[in-house]
């Protein structure tokens, strides 16, 4: 991402960007409401977000389990319409996953979505895991975007 990269997660990488006719506000309350992504992304399950926050924010502490994996969450960037992004942990891997929002034209934005990841389960599996990873974040960006268009535009950070 433009704004900040972890620099230090590079094992794997996987980036999806798609056009979305909504407006920020819509895209950021569906990124943001954690606990409900398994109603509308397949690869999300068991998200609990730890404490008493009915949506992600700053140094937000979220459990969940995606690709099958049971992982820790801390949100470590938020920028409310513009940007969201999370460190995960799990067995053999460490992850810094980004959401970035840029308004394109009026109800118009284009988001960027981008995924590292290190440790010994990324750098052996990385060729499956970049194919896997790019489809299921493609997966998240298409479901995101059919929901997300024709949504009201109520500011709520």
């Amino acid at each position: 991402m433009a704004r900040r990269r972890h620099t230090a997660y590079r094992a794997c990488l996987g980036r999806n960007v798609a056009s979305i006719e909504a407006s920020p506000e819509a895209i950021w309350r569906l990124l943001v409401d954690a606990e409900k992504w398994p109603d509308w992304y397949p690869y999300a399950r068991d998200v609990r977000i730890i404490g008493r926050e009915a949506e992600l924010r700053e140094g937000s502490l979220f459990d969940w389990v995606t690709f099958g994996v049971s992982v820790r969450s801390r949100v470590t960037d938020y920028a409310p319409y513009d940007r969201i992004a999370w460190t995960a942990s799990a067995i053999g891997t460490e992850a810094y996953h980004a959401w970035r929002i840029d308004v394109i034209a009026a109800g118009r934005c284009r988001v960027v979505t981008e995924e590292t990841q290190r440790g010994w389960a990324p750098h052996l599996l990385a060729p499956i895991l970049r194919r896997r990873l790019r489809r299921q974040h493609e997966v998240w960006l298409e479901h995101l975007k059919a929901l997300s268009i024709g949504m009201g535009e109520t500011r709520n950070p």
